[in-house]
């Protein structure tokens, strides 16, 4: 269904469900998506869906700051650990490496490291 669902492209709808339920601000979400935000909100006003790269990546994102926010308690805490460098990713911090579904990754496996109890 994912594979699918990135295929078909995400639509506008699920980009602001994800702004509002993420807390993040459009620019900020352009910058991961690699888009100027002037484009973004083209799409959002033709109600254009993302390409499928895009689109896989906007799911991780989803997929993310849901894990983010369940296993730091609230969307605040979540977005304040992102920017905070960590020596697990070389000393970037996690905000650093959302823009790749890699990174994306990477991020995930953290957290759920952190969700385990793992020494981080």
């Amino acid at each position: 269904m994912f594979i699918q669902q990135a295929e078909e492209g995400v639509d506008t709808a699920q980009i602001d469900t994800f702004l509002q339920n993420s807390g993040l601000h459009k620019t900020e979400l352009a910058e991961l998506l690699s888009l100027d935000p002037k484009t973004l909100e083209n799409y959002r006003k033709k109600d254009k869906h993302l390409d499928t790269l895009r689109s896989e990546l906007l799911l991780k994102l989803v997929d993310l700051f849901a894990l983010g926010q369940e296993v730091l308690g609230d969307k605040e805490s979540f977005r304040t650990w992102l920017t905070l460098a960590a020596g697990e990713f070389e000393g970037a911090a996690p905000w650093q490496l959302l823009s790749t579904v890699t990174g994306v990754g990477e991020v995930h496996d953290q957290l759920t490291r952190i969700a385990y109890g793992y020494t981080v």
